[in-house]
């Protein structure tokens, strides 16, 4: 299954924000994920048939980071360890390219 770039900016960004572990699973297919804009505000991703949704303001977009966040955490939860490249390394390896 290809990501989309919508898809790998969140992620992205759920993995810079370390938001995977502020995950809270509320039952099986729903979980709820802090605002990373406004303080005491969270939103709901529920899973259903395999497909992300989400309560945030940014649920008609393709993706958003609280979608990515709990991807990122199931991911985790399997043991999988996920790691990215930090910007300056991603930088350094677009000026050699």
């Amino acid at each position: 299954m290809a990501i989309t770039a919508s898809e790998q900016r969140a992620i992205s960004k759920a993995m810079n924000l370390e938001l995977a572990a502020q995950v809270t699973r509320v039952r099986l297919g729903l979980y709820r994920v802090p605002s990373t804009s406004e303080e005491g505000v969270t939103w709901t991703v529920a899973i259903e048939n395999g497909t992300y949704s989400c309560t945030c303001r940014a649920s008609n977009k393709p993706a958003c980071v609280h979608r990515a966040a709990v991807y990122l955490a199931k991911l985790q939860a399997t043991g999988a360890k996920v790691v990215g490249v930090k910007p300056a390394t991603r930088q350094r390896l677009a000026q050699a390219a």
